[in-house]
């Protein structure tokens, strides 16, 4: 069983990504936070397998929450998303620098 925890500021994001984890065979939904610092916390305690977290995050941004994670967790996989334009994120376009 694949243990994951969800998190994001927005609790229709977190209901619909909570849904379709949750429809997946073998995989178990175990924690959601609504902030970084929550996530981190969260992460901590229940050791998932799969942390999903948003790239903006309040409290502490995903970047940030993933360092944290992956200091206490480095085998937890990590994957952070986000609804920005990726040029925008990453300060150039896609596939130069």
């Amino acid at each position: 069983m694949l243990s994951i925890l969800v998190a994001d500021e927005h609790d229709v994001v977190r209901h619909g990504l909570r849904l379709h984890l949750q429809a997946q065979p073998n995989w178990k939904l175990i924690a959601e936070a609504a902030d970084g610092k929550q996530a981190i916390l969260n992460a901590i305690n229940t050791n998932p397998d799969v942390v999903v977290l948003a790239y903006e995050l309040p409290m502490v941004n995903g970047i940030e929450a993933t360092r944290q994670i992956r200091a206490r967790l480095p085998t937890c996989e990590i994957v952070i998303y986000t609804a920005f334009n990726i040029e925008s994120v990453l300060g150039h376009p896609r596939g130069r620098g």
